[in-house]
């Protein structure tokens, strides 16, 4: 059976509680700090993208591979976070993304490994992230996972990346 974790938890909201026009304009202002990281960030991001976004998201959630919040504290998202159900069997990835104003203070992380440990198929959270990406790498080593490995390069997707991956890991 594959549990879920729960739809709210401290400042994380179930992102599909929001409306595209909310997504979108989040995004577009974070966005030349999110585009030199993420390939999906570049270029323009539109309603229809946020929409689309949001999409997946209910899929994800509804099959149980993929639980992605928008970070709301007081209800005003600043970024987005999620556990995605992609390095194998007890295993979730962490993903997550700030606006550059809301950086640096772990809240998002933090909390979504905690909703991690609530779940009972689960032994072991890992963070990817590029190795150029030290603000990326910063939250792993904060948090107490240990770096795995060095992943071989792989395709540039994104104008700052250099192509070799980080994955940190932490057991539950």
């Amino acid at each position: 059976m594959v549990t879920r974790p729960p739809t709210r938890a401290d400042d994380l909201v179930r992102a599909i509680e929001f409306d595209p026009v909310t997504v979108q304009r989040l995004v577009a202002d974070a966005q030349p700090h999110l585009a030199p990281w993420m390939a999906w960030a570049a270029g323009e991001y539109t309603v229809e993208s946020a929409s689309s976004f949001l999409l997946d998201a209910a899929t994800g959630w509804a099959a149980g591979t993929s639980f992605c919040y928008l970070i709301a504290p007081g209800g005003v998202p600043i970024g987005a976070c999620g556990l995605e159900r992609r390095i194998g069997p007890r295993g979730l990835e962490i993903g997550y993304w700030l606006h550059p104003a809301h950086t640096g203070k772990g809240r998002a992380t933090a909390t979504l490994l905690t909703l991690a440990r609530t779940l009972d198929d689960i032994d072991h959270v890992e963070i990817h992230h590029d190795a150029a990406n030290h603000a990326s790498g910063a939250i792993p080593r904060r948090l107490g996972f240990t770096l795995v490995e060095t992943a071989e390069p792989r395709p540039i997707t994104a104008p700052a990346e250099t192509g070799v991956g980080m994955i940190w890991r932490i057991g539950l």
